[in-house]
């Protein structure tokens, strides 16, 4: 009876062997879905949807994207083929050229020069529609008289988002301090991993500076006094449709994108800011 036992024993745990490997040697010939890591992702369904297809949407950074969805699922999308919208916002280092190429996003807003750099054979897979107004970057402030000298920012405790290609996020504040000789040290500089999370500590003042554009709706009626011009206007970002999605929504889809970028932009100040005169050692 035992060696009856061991026998079955054998026998299972041999097919389990020959069951690995068989599903081993299979997952070496697959070819891996693409990923795109945990994004933080605004959902909507479609009304009146003729399909079940998903239209995904990509945005550097969240710019009030319930209203874009809001827009897409009930008047732009409706009645369509798509079932579904899904707006992500990630750091731009997470949109890959095999991204690009496999058209992962229906509707996307980037830099032309920053996807050419990815794939330059870009516009074989997504026509660039129309751009973005023209906006300013800001360094906001709790204090008034906002200086750019080392003397200022001495034990001042910076926030700028950890994605090092945002160029309001990152690049164009961390210029003009480093040009005008400010070195800012480790306890000082806090990386955030995306807007929401700067602007609610800055809010609740566990940070003493932050830079941003004025689309915030928290920050559109902050003191002139207590924030400072960084940038000139800056006009880069495009939006861009994938040729996968029906051509008869592309001009559906421009509309829709005009739409949102007017309310995006119409309670900014109007007043344009002369650019401040930065201290250098």
């Amino acid at each position: 009876m035992q060696g009856r036992n061991s026998l079955l024993v054998s026998k299972y745990l041999l097919t389990f062997i020959v069951f690995s490997i068989a599903i081993l040697g299979l997952s070496k010939h697959q070819v891996k879905d693409i990923t795109i890591g945990q994004l933080y992702v605004q959902q909507c369904d479609v009304v009146n949807a003729k399909g079940d297809q998903d239209f995904n949407v990509y945005l550097p950074v969240n710019l009030r994207v319930s209203e874009l969805a809001k827009q897409l699922c009930e008047d732009t999308l409706k009645g369509s083929i798509y079932s579904r919208v899904s707006i992500s916002w990630q750091p731009r280092e997470s949109l890959t050229s095999d991204l690009i190429i496999s058209q992962q996003f229906n509707l996307m807003m980037h830099r032309a020069h920053a996807i050419t750099g990815l794939l330059p054979n870009w516009k074989d897979f997504y026509l660039q529609s129309i751009s973005l107004p023209s906006y300013e970057t800001f360094w906001f402030s709790h204090n008034k008289n906002i200086s750019v000298t080392p003397d200022y920012f001495t034990n001042k405790r910076i926030g700028l988002l950890a994605d090092k290609k945002s160029a309001s996020g990152y690049l164009m504040p961390m210029s003009q301090i480093t040009q005008a000789g400010v070195t800012l040290t480790k306890e000082q500089l806090h990386l955030y991993p995306n807007r929401e999370v700067l602007i609610d500590d800055f809010l609740r003042e566990k940070i003493d500076l932050m830079p941003s554009t004025m689309h915030i709706q928290q920050l559109m009626e902050w003191p002139v006094e207590k924030r400072l011009l960084i940038t000139e206007p800056n006009a880069q970002l495009s939006w861009f449709i994938s040729n996968n999605t029906p051509q008869n929504l592309s001009t559906a889809l421009t509309v829709a994108v005009k739409e949102y970028q007017t309310k995006l932009f119409s309670g900014l100040p109007r007043t344009t800011y002369a650019k401040p005169k930065v201290t250098t050692l």
